[in-house]
Parts: structure tokens; C-alpha cells; sequence
């Protein structure tokens, strides 16, 4: 029997080195609002309630920040278990009971619902709201430009 011939030694693998030395980056401040990486909408999750609000983690709003030229999705979650929209634009608009708009998100009783918008450069006089009979009071509210 002959003895096993000794594998080849081979010298071990050096990790390679890093082409700089970098900083570690300090965390930055969170901005309002949050903006999406470009190209991608930005998420905002609402929920509409049987006590006739728009809750945004669990609170009730009355303004969104947004950015002129943003692209936004809201996502609409209504658990009152009776209807509710979501319309985007002019006040006198919105203040008329049952009113739409182009841009919105018609009645709907319960679940998920989606809209998605592009925030103009010009905000002059476009709010948020509920316009099923009664709800405007309780349901509407600005947009805040933030840049």
C-alpha cells in the first residue's frame, strides 16, 4: 500500500482590502417628510375610523408634508365598517357634501384603498377630505410644503 501523497499546500486567502478608508457617517437628522429614494412614491398610511378622522399612527392628522413633485401613495385603511373617501383639491370643492374631484378615492366601506399622487408645484388651495355627508368637519386638512 502506498501512502497517501500530502495535499498541495496552498497559502490561505487574504480579505481584500478595502479601496478607502471611509468615515463612519453620522446618522442624519430625519427630515419631514421623509422622502422616497427617487423614482419611488412615498407611503402614507391613513386610517379612517368609525369616529369619523383620518388617524395616522393611531393620531388624528390635519397636515401632511409633503414635497412639490413628490410622488405619494396613500394608503387608506377604513375600519368604521361604513363609507368613507379620500379627495384631493380646491376647498370649495371639498367643502360640498358627497363632492369630488379628480383625484381621489371614492366611497368605500371597509379595507384597504390606494391612491396615488403626484404633489404639484403649486399647493395654492389643495387640501384633503372626507366628503361623504357630515364627515368634512372631522376629516380634512392641509398639505405643508416642505422642501
Amino acid at each position: 500500500e502506498q501512502p497517501e501523497e500530502p495535499a498541495e499546500a496552498t497559502e490561505p486567502e487574504q480579505p481584500e482590502e478595502p479601496a478607502e478608508a471611509t468615515e463612519p457617517e453620522e446618522p442624519a437628522e430625519p427630515e419631514e417628510p421623509a422622502a422616497a429614494p427617487a423614482g419611488e412614491a412615498r407611503v402614507i398610511e391613513l386610517e379612517a375610523d368609525a369616529a369619523i378622522r383620518f388617524l395616522q399612527d393611531g393620531e388624528q392628522i390635519r397636515e401632511i408634508p409633503v414635497t412639490p413633485g413628490e410622488t405619494v401613495v396613500f394608503r387608506v385603511d377604513n375600519t368604521a365598517g361604513f363609507a368613507h373617501n379620500l379627495y384631493i383639491g380646491a376647498d370649495e370643492d371639498l367643502q360640498v357634501m358627497g363632492g369630488t374631484t379628480d383625484v381621489g378615492i371614492p366611497d368605500w366601506n371597509l379595507g384597504v384603498q390606494e391612491l396615488e399622487w403626484v404633489v404639484p408645484e403649486d399647493l395654492t388651495d389643495i387640501r384633503f377630505a372626507c366628503t361623504v355627508p357630515g364627515h368634512y368637519f372631522t376629516m380634512q386638512g392641509d398639505f405643508i410644503v416642505s422642501e
